[in-house]
């Protein structure tokens, strides 16, 4: 029998941190690097879930979950290959043989791939480009949670993620559509790291009616 779900109390009394607490507890972000070649194994039924319900509680103005996740294991990624590269063929009429060999062997670089599918509600008060941007938050959650759970995780693309064959294979409904997918694995190699940024590189302070520098 299966419990029902009770939201755990909020600690009202948390307060804010400061100095090298604050650095500390950010410290894992700064640590993230995408992971550029994964091996197998990635996470089990149980791991996955967790690292989904993770990534399910991204910022969603109305609470609608406008996104859905598909999961492909081995099983499944001979027809994604396949879907992925009738796709490349609509869009990019041509399109030579290497290509679509380069396409079809993304299925084969992770163990396990999450598709993030955008699913907004038409005809609602938040607006598509809002419901868009909280399933690629979502995205980004579940990339968050693989790598603090110690598994590598990169999101990936391909040229063309529509078409007849992958909105067959997908069930995409009218107004869906595939944001890419996350990587899960066991780490064999990252991507190089990030350059430090000062906040002032990323950000400004509108102060009365002008833009100005952050400080």
């Amino acid at each position: 029998m299966t419990t029902a779900y009770a939201p755990p109390a909020v600690d009202l009394t948390r307060r804010p941190l400061a100095g090298a607490a604050l650095e500390a507890a950010l410290q894992p972000l700064h640590d993230r690097r995408s992971a550029n070649a994964l091996a197998a194994p990635g996470p089990d039924a149980d791991q996955l879930g967790a690292l989904l319900r993770a990534a399910a509680t991204a910022p969603d103005h109305g609470m609608l979950r406008p996104y859905r996740f598909v999961v492909v294991r081995e099983d499944g990624k001979a027809a994604l290959g396949a879907a992925l590269v009738d796709a490349a063929r609509e869009a990019l009429p041509g399109l030579p043989a290497e290509a679509e060999a380069k396409i079809a062997g993304k299925t084969a670089l992770a163990p396990v791939m999450v598709l993030l599918v955008a699913s907004p509600v038409a005809g609602h008060k938040v607006p598509e480009w809002e419901q868009v941007a909280a399933a690629s938050c979502a995205g980004y959650g579940l990339v968050l949670a693989a790598d603090l759970a110690g598994f590598g995780a990169v999101w990936k693309s391909a040229p063309a993620m529509g078409g007849t064959a992958l909105t067959r294979l997908l069930a995409l409904a009218p107004g869906e559509q595939v944001l890419g997918w996350v990587n899960l694995g066991t780490r064999v190699g990252v991507g190089p790291a990030r350059r430090p940024v000062a906040a002032g590189e990323v950000a400004t302070a509108l102060v009365g009616d002008a833009l100005g520098p952050l400080v």
